[in-house]
């Protein structure tokens, strides 16, 4: 048996190569050889599923915020109550981020799973995340920065084949 690394010889039973410390029998990729997509889509499939974890959040915040002010009498004696319209303002605010935390965690699960169409869902979530300033610019600008070449299309594809 060879280490694959230094192409030294290994006796049988050994569980790393003497001469370079790779361990027996792991097949390991120099990431000069892997792509941009292979090399990020780990990390930005997690950022993905935070992104919506925290947008979910939101949305529980909102609905809360809006059944307080409805019912302002209650929890702030004295207040006289606020404008019903602002349970729907909330509401409507609720839904909005409850469906950018769909599509978030969508996006997340999909390339983690390497889903053939979780890069088109995960490309038009950093577009529309790039309007949540600074960490859903960043996290838009990175999605878009591996997802979205010709070539990311490419390896996405053999990703997606070989998963």
């Amino acid at each position: 048996m060879f280490c694959e690394r230094c192409g030294f010889q290994l006796a049988e039973g050994t569980r790393f190569c003497s001469s370079c410390g790779k361990p027996a029998g792991m097949a390991i990729v120099p990431l000069e050889h892997q792509g941009k997509v292979e090399r990020n889509i780990q990390i930005l499939a997690i950022l993905w599923l935070v992104a919506g974890a925290l947008n979910l959040i939101a949305c529980f915040v909102l609905l809360t915020l809006g059944n307080l002010f409805v019912h302002g009498g209650v929890f702030f004696p004295g207040s006289g109550g606020f404008p019903p319209f602002l349970r729907g303002i909330f509401a409507f605010a609720a839904i909005l981020v409850g469906a950018h935390a769909a599509l978030s965690i969508g996006a997340g699960w999909g390339l983690l799973q390497r889903e053939a169409w979780a890069r088109p869902l995960a490309i038009v979530a950093g577009f529309l995340a790039l309007f949540h300033i600074p960490f859903g610019t960043a996290l838009g600008v990175y999605s878009i920065w591996v997802l979205l070449p010709n070539e990311s299309g490419d390896e996405y594809e053999r990703l997606a084949r070989a998963a």
